[in-house]
C-alpha cells in the first residue's frame, strides 16, 4: 500500500524481509515451496526463498544463467547486498552472483500425477466427487473447496491440449463411468465462460459448442477426453480434478 495515495503496489521481486511492527505490512503471494538441499530456513526466509525462485528455474528470479557458471545479475554493490544473506548472493566486485542449482520435482505422495507444461510442473489428482451434487448452484465453487480440502490444490484449470491430454491419461486409470469436472464455469451476465481461479478462458475442447445460460452448470471432461456441460450428458460425472503447482528442490551444482 502507498500511504501518498492508498493505492497497491505490485512488487516483482524481493530480496529480503525484516520484521518491525511499526513498519507497513505487505502481503507475498502463496507459491510452492522451494526446498535447497542442506539449506535450513525459518518461516519467513522460506516465503523469501519461494519468492525468488518463483519462475522454478537454476537461477533465482531475473538472473542469468551461462554455461559453467553461478548465476549473474547486473546491478549495484548496494542492490546486491540487499538480498538476505541466507541466499548465498555475493559481490564479486564488477556483478552480483548466487549458485547455480539442479532442479528436480516433488508431489506430496505417490497418489498425485507429476506433470511438466510449457510454464509450470503440477501434481495433479483426480478424487471421487464425494457428496459434490450437480444440482448445487454454486457446483463448481464447492468442488474447487473440496480440492483444496481434500489435495491442497484448487479445481483444474486446462490451458492446452498438452494439459487436456495429461489429464485426460489419468482419467483413464479410473473406474468407469469416469465423467471428471474442471474448473470452466459460465458468467450469465457476460455470457463467457471463465475459469474457477478467475482466469479467462483461452483453449476450449467441447464436443458440441454449449450455450452459456442459466441451465450451465459445470463442465466435464468424458471418456474420450472432449468436454460436455450438456445436462444430459452429466451423469457420468464421478470425479474432480484437482491441480496444484509442484513443490521444487534445488540442489547446489
Amino acid at each position: 500500500m502507498l500511504p501518498s495515495n492508498g493505492q497497491c503496489g505490485l512488487l516483482y521481486t524481493v530480496k529480503g524481509a525484516v520484521f518491525d511492527a511499526n513498519q507497513c505490512n505487505y502481503y507475498i503471494q502463496n507459491v510452492s515451496d522451494v526446498t535447497i538441499v542442506n539449506r535450513t530456513v525459518n518461516g519467513i526466509q522460506q516465503l523469501i526463498q519461494n519468492v525468488v525462485y518463483e519462475l522454478q528455474g537454476t537461477c533465482p528470479d531475473l538472473w542469468t544463467s551461462a554455461p559453467n557458471a553461478p548465476c549473474s545479475y547486473d546491478c549495484t554493490e548496494e542492490n546486491c547486498n540487499q538480498y538476505n544473506r541466507f541466499l548465498e548472493t555475493y559481490w564479486n566486485g564488477s556483478i552480483c552472483l548466487a549458485p547455480k542449482m539442479n532442479r528436480t520435482y516433488k508431489c506430496p505422495d505417490n497418489t498425485y500425477t507429476l506433470v511438466s507444461l510449457k510454464s509450470y510442473t503440477f501434481c495433479y489428482k483426480l478424487i471421487s466427487k464425494g457428496s459434490i451434487n450437480i444440482n448445487d448452484e454454486n457446483v463448481v465453487d464447492t468442488a474447487n473447496e473440496y480440492c483444496v480440502e481434500q489435495t491442497g490444490g484448487q479445481i483444474a484449470s486446462i490451458v492446452d491440449t498438452m494439459e487436456n491430454a495429461a489429464v485426460r491419461a489419468i482419467q483413464r486409470k479410473l473406474t468407469s463411468p469416469n465423467g471428471v469436472m474442471i474448473g470452466l464455469k459460465a458468467d450469465l451476465e457476460s455470457e463467457q465462460l471463465y475459469w474457477s481461479d478467475g482466469t479467462a478462458s483461452s483453449y476450449e475442447n467441447f464436443t458440441t459448442e454449449p450455450t452459456v445460460s442459466a441451465s450451465y452448470s459445470m463442465t466435464m471432461m468424458m471418456s474420450t477426453g472432449g468436454w460436455t456441460a450438456d445436462p444430459t450428458e452429466l451423469s457420468d460425472f464421478n470425479y474432480i480434478a484437482c491441480k496444484l503447482k509442484a513443490d521444487v528442490v534445488l540442489t547446489k551444482v
